[in-house]
């Protein structure tokens, strides 16, 4: 071992062992404080949604639901953001004359996190043919 490791091995074990006895002496055991910056993380995925909301244009409320819950996977860390980043990137690049980028977004989505065995949230694809339906177009009835 060379001693470098070794001088380093002891001073953890020291450490240890002075811990655990402080610890049994006050007759409570201490819990080490971790300060883990939440706000943080809070602050990027916020802009992270913001950002896919903006790149794939949201429009309707069922899609900025989907992009929240996808968020919240990517946030858990069950969907990489890099899968859901080369969705974008994806779209972006093939599909840059669409004016709604959003349903070929979450298509493409699917499509790879079906080959991940990943699952996504459901979406009803028929909210379109409600808003078309609803849709008054202007000159003709």
């Amino acid at each position: 071992m060379n001693s470098m490791h070794g001088k380093v091995l002891v001073t953890g074990i020291v450490l240890l062992v002075a811990g655990l006895a402080n610890s049994n002496l006050s007759g409570q055991t201490q819990v080490p404080q971790v300060d883990i910056p939440n706000q943080k993380f809070r602050d990027f995925y916020e802009a992270y949604g913001a950002q896919l909301d903006s790149l794939v244009r949201a429009r309707l409320d069922e899609e900025r639901e989907f992009l929240d819950e996808i968020v919240e996977l990517v946030r858990v860390g069950t969907l990489p953001k890099s899968v859901v980043d080369r969705a974008w990137l994806w779209v972006r690049s093939k599909r840059a004359y669409a004016n709604y980028p959003f349903p070929y977004f979450e298509q493409v989505l699917r499509m790879q996190t079906e080959r991940l065995d990943i699952e996504l949230p459901e979406f009803d694809r028929s909210i379109y043919s409600q808003v078309r339906r609803n849709r008054v177009f202007r000159g003709r009835r």
